[in-house]
């Protein structure tokens, strides 16, 4: 029996969408790495040694 095209174009929307909502995930995952600087280390710049305070 051959799917009605309706219920074809659904299943279709649905897994768009699903890839769709996979791929915000994966971006906002993605900036939020990008803002986590908490594993960056810097060090201390001092022009001369009696500037640090």
């Amino acid at each position: 029996m051959l799917p009605i095209i309706a219920d074809e174009i659904q299943r279709f929307v649905r897994k768009h969408e699903k890839r769709l909502k996979k791929r915000i995930i994966i971006s906002i995952h993605w900036h939020f790495q990008l803002l986590d600087n908490s594993k960056d280390t810097t060090r201390l710049k001092s022009m001369k040694p009696y500037d640090i305070n």
